[in-house]
């Protein structure tokens, strides 16, 4: 096992389309991203309605240049975290209806990639949602 770097974060989102949660800059010689989100609300009841998991990759000849500032969608229905493709490796539960103080957990393959961005959006008011993040490198 190699060595990991965690990081725990608190963000507050609110009622309407997605917004971004966090970017994760994946560091150099990592192989694996693991995300753990839960939906910490406070003074409501409200899932979350969505969920979306992006990317931003490196250039293949070159890899300490992105190839693009484009984010490619990962996951963001139901379906891409109930069967998830590679470089989505395991997905504990569908994330895009996350109950009040419920947690999903992600495993991303981020070999070759830039950045992970996460957006979600709630079905309800402004609330809070805890989100503790790490990278596995070998």
């Amino acid at each position: 096992m190699g060595r990991q770097l965690k990081n725990t974060d608190t963000v507050s989102i609110s009622d309407g389309n997605a917004q971004e949660l966090v970017t994760i800059k994946i560091h150099e010689g990592s192989h694996r991203l693991n995300i753990t989100v839960t939906n910490a609300n406070t003074g409501s009841d409200f899932a979350l309605d969505e969920f979306e998991v992006q990317r931003r990759v490196f250039s293949t000849t070159t890899p300490s240049t992105i190839v693009t500032s484009a984010w490619e969608t990962l996951a963001n229905i139901a379906s891409d975290y109930l069967s998830p493709q590679i470089p989505i490796l395991t997905v504990s539960t569908d994330m895009t209806i996350l109950a009040k103080n419920a947690s999903g957990h992600i495993t991303i393959d981020v070999l070759g990639i830039d950045a992970i961005r996460l957006n979600a959006a709630c079905s309800g008011s402004t609330r809070n949602t805890d989100l503790t993040y790490y990278w596995q490198q070998r």
